[in-house]
Formats: C-alpha cells, structure tokens, sequence
C-alpha cells in the first residue's frame, strides 16, 4: 500500500494501495488555513468561508529538516530534476497550474511563487524567507508507502519553534514522477500534476476524502487532473466562493500533514 501524506498533529500522504471500494464520505477539513497574507494563517474557528492566500517556493539541494520532521537526517535534492522531462521551469508551472485550479473555485488567492531563502526544513526564524507553500524532493525513510506528504496551513508566529514546516510539500524521491495526463492504474510511474494537486488541498486545509472522483481521495489509483464536486465543496468551505484581493497583518497551526499513498489496482 502507498499513499499521499500529511503532517504536524495530522499528516496527509498519497499513497500507493491495493484496490479497495471507495465510500461516498464527505471532504475533511485539517484545522488550519490561510488568511489573507502572504504569511498569514489562522485556526479555522471563526474564520471558515473567508478568502486567504499563499505564495509558494523550491526548496533547493542540500537542505536538511529539522523539528517536527527530520526525514532521518537525509537532504533534499534537485527539485528540477524530479520529473523526468520538464524543467524546473516546468515543474513550477504545473504548480502553479494546481494551485490556480484551486482558486479558480474558491476564494483562495495564488500569490505565485517567490524566491526561496535557502533555509533548512522547519528552522527556526525562517519566517520570510520562503514561500507559504515550499516544495521538496527527498528521499523518505525505507519502507514508506507515501509518494508525497504536506503539512496544513501554518507559520512559525502560529505554531512557534518549528512551525515553518506547515505549508510544506515533500515529494519522495524513492518514486518516478512524470508529466502525463494519462496515466494509468497501473505501472511504476505517477503522474506528478496528480500528486502536487492532492498535495496543494492538504497544504490548503483539506483532509482526505473518500467520496468518489476525489483528488482527496489518500491513494494514487492514476492521472486525475480536475477537481470533483466534493472538492469544491471542501476548498469552499475553507475560502468561500469569491476572492477578495486585500492584504491583511494576521498569522496564525495546529499542526496537521497529509500524504499521498502509492494506490495501484489490480488487474
């Protein structure tokens, strides 16, 4: 079994699963969101339906975690060299692509992606230095199942030591990502658009869903590039319906991650 991730007090992961009948549940909701920033996060008491946003970054080669997660002492590498094919420029675009379907129905602003400050993984004083959403590639720990985990809204002034880790995007490189739209069940490759659209609605607040046609859904079973009506249902209970463009001065985790497990069905 493989699946998507999530970390902090819940950890949202894709994983990689045998074929199991999927329950028409509704969205979950990881606790957290963003507030109109950049850098900005807020509990989701008092806050759900209100519009936020978020920039995001790439965490470049070499870095370590610290904190919360240490992926046991291994260091990130080339995020550009994680889908075999397209550019680092490429693999930007395809995120920024995903976070844009997000807020396409939504009131969820992409803010785009911004320049990384070089910092390891959840260091202390990181604030600023790094998008609210910060992709790497790292190898996971042996025997994970995940392709990818994320962690819920967040920032460091919400959470304290540590708490730049939420918004955070890890893709496991132990897995072959590729840029296909058709991907199948079955095979040894995933569709990297797939996992980082799963990952983006962990990194946004939502849980994982079972209900049917989910991106939500916690195990890779193909390529799916839309998001399905329990989707919208979620993303718009967190941000509401309608986008409003003001900057505010707020932050605030209570630390949450999800995964993506590796699902392949069976013949």
């Amino acid at each position: 079994m493989k699946v998507f991730g999530v970390h902090f007090r819940v950890r949202a992961m894709f994983l990689v699963a045998a074929c199991v009948p999927m329950t028409a549940s509704a969205y979950t909701l990881m606790g957290t969101k963003w507030g109109l920033g950049p850098g900005v996060a807020t509990g989701n008491a008092g806050n759900l339906g209100t519009p936020g946003s978020a920039t995001f970054s790439i965490m470049a080669s070499g870095l370590h975690f610290e904190g919360f997660e240490t992926h046991e002492g291994r260091s990130t590498t080339d995020f550009g060299l994680l889908v075999g094919g397209p550019t680092l420029v490429e693999e930007i675009g395809l995120i920024d692509d995903a976070l844009d379907m997000w807020a396409s129905v939504s009131g969820f602003i992409n803010l785009g992606v911004v320049v990384d400050g070089g910092g390891n993984g959840g260091a202390l004083g990181n604030a600023g230095g790094l998008g609210d959403l910060r992709f790497g590639a790292v190898a996971f720990p042996n025997g994970t199942n995940a392709i990818a985990h994320a962690y819920q809204p967040g920032t460091e002034a919400y959470y304290g030591p540590g708490g730049s880790l939420t918004g955070d995007l890890h893709f496991n490189t132990n897995y072959t990502f590729v840029d296909d739209e058709n991907d199948g069940a079955f095979g040894s490759e995933f569709d990297f658009f797939t996992i980082a659209l799963h990952e983006i609605g962990h990194a946004l607040g939502l849980g994982h869903s079972d209900a049917a046609g989910s991106i939500m859904q916690p195990a890779y079973g193909g390529a799916r590039r839309s998001l399905s009506a329990d989707d919208i249902a979620g993303i718009q209970a967190i941000y509401g319906t309608q986008a409003v463009p003001e900057p505010a001065s707020l932050v605030a985790l209570t630390l949450g991650a999800g995964a993506f497990l590796r699902r392949r069905k069976r013949a």
